[in-house]
């Protein structure tokens, strides 16, 4: 996950390497990160909405999306 991060901040001109930018608990604070999203969208959503998505995204679509979620926030920070 780290290396399409590096690869999408290379892309955007933002200094950022896998080896150099180590995140400790990387997967937590992203859990974390998602969490926080998704109870925003829950005050937006029906219920069952919700529960018909999560049934419906693969892991490959996730990781896309808390990727392009942590470019954002990065890029937001710099």
């Amino acid at each position: 996950m780290l290396e399409e991060l590096e690869k999408e901040c290379q892309l955007q001109n933002i200094n950022f390497t896998k080896k150099n930018n180590h995140i400790r608990c990387f997967a937590h604070i992203i859990n974390l990160s998602a969490q926080s999203a998704l109870i925003s969208l829950k005050a937006n959503c029906l219920e069952s909405e919700i529960e018909t998505l999560q049934n419906e995204v693969t892991s490959s679509v996730v990781s896309k999306v808390i990727i392009y979620v942590f470019f954002k926030f990065f890029k937001f920070l710099n």
